[in-house]
């Protein structure tokens, strides 16, 4: 999911819909194109629900930015000592995975745990479970030292978000409400929707263009359950650029370089430098249906989200 982004996929000739949202000097622009369901003849609109998919893994990096600023975890902490039980496995040549290596895609955890057996783009994770993940995790068996390669991980961001539910006491759900939405002011980005949300809710299509279920992640909530709207990811955008959340701007500090190529990570940020010379942090999403994508110039004071209901 993270190598097709919004703007590729509305280039497609079976482009379904698409929405555009843009933060520049702290206003809000927002575009809508083409249909909420191949052949119904309906815009999307700002207030449209998606699926956002990876673009979650950026609200838990700031939530553990906040959990290191209230004295929760270290970065640096051994991520057994927020396990119940054994796991002398996650740890290579004596060097353990930490909360950073989650972070960063350096863990050496495997994307999908052998216990995902249908990952087919129909709804893989919705009868996966925390337990699924912890039994997966005691089989796994790392081939270097955490921190040495950059590997991208569902399942380490994953169980990220686990350690944080636990050390807070707290649903993943409602940690991003209370630490995030709440002070960014937004009131749709969120897991379980009401009936009324569901309405809302666009359809999600496959390559085909044929409409398919919409995903539950289950498990690993932190690494890509969220939906959210147009309006609420501006929000969240805006957040991300102002320089007043400690935890936002403590999230996109760089954590890890690659000692072979220009990329940096952040607490779950892509970090680069754009050909003008900008920095950019940015994530991709993409679930069975959707894709996304969302990119900050924080030099530029501008932010950008795509989101389309077709892969």
């Amino acid at each position: 999911d993270r190598d097709v982004t919004g703007v590729q996929t509305c280039a497609l000739p079976i482009s379904v819909g698409l929405s555009i949202g843009v933060v520049k000097d702290g206003k809000f622009y927002a575009y809508n194109y083409g249909e909420i369901e191949k052949s119904k003849g309906q815009l999307p609109t700002a207030d449209s629900f998606y699926e956002i998919g990876s673009i979650t893994k950026t609200f838990t990096g700031i939530l553990l930015a906040q959990a290191v600023l209230d004295g929760k975890v270290k970065l640096d902490d051994d991520v057994r000592k927020y396990l119940d039980g054994s796991f002398p496995n996650l740890e290579f040549q004596g060097v353990p995975i930490t909360l950073r290596h989650l972070a960063t895609h350096t863990s050496g955890i495997p994307s999908v745990t052998d216990n995902v057996k249908d990952i087919d783009y129909v709804n893989p994770w919705e009868s996966f479970s925390r337990e699924q993940l912890f039994d997966a995790l005691r089989r796994v068996r790392l081939e270097r030292k955490p921190g040495e390669k950059f590997e991208y991980s569902n399942s380490a961001v994953g169980l990220l978000g686990n350690i944080l539910e636990k050390v807070y006491g707290m649903s993943y759900e409602k940690l991003v409400w209370k630490y995030i939405s709440k002070p960014a002011g937004m009131k749709e980005t969120k897991i379980n929707l009401s009936d009324a949300e569901m309405r809302r809710f666009v359809r999600g299509h496959n390559n085909e263009g044929r409409t398919i279920p919409f995903w539950n992640v289950r498990g690993i909530e932190g690494a890509g359950a969220l939906r959210s709207t147009t309006n609420d990811m501006l929000r969240y955008v805006a957040f991300n650029l102002q320089a007043k959340n400690k935890a936002a701007q403590m999230s996109h500090n760089v954590q890890w370089q690659s000692p072979t190529v220009a990329a940096q990570i952040g607490l779950c940020w892509e970090i680069q430098t754009s050909p003008s010379g900008f920095r950019r942090l940015a994530h991709s999403g993409g679930t069975g249906g959707f894709r996304s994508y969302l990119a900050l110039y924080p030099e530029l004071k501008l932010g950008i989200v795509v989101m389309t209901n077709n892969v």
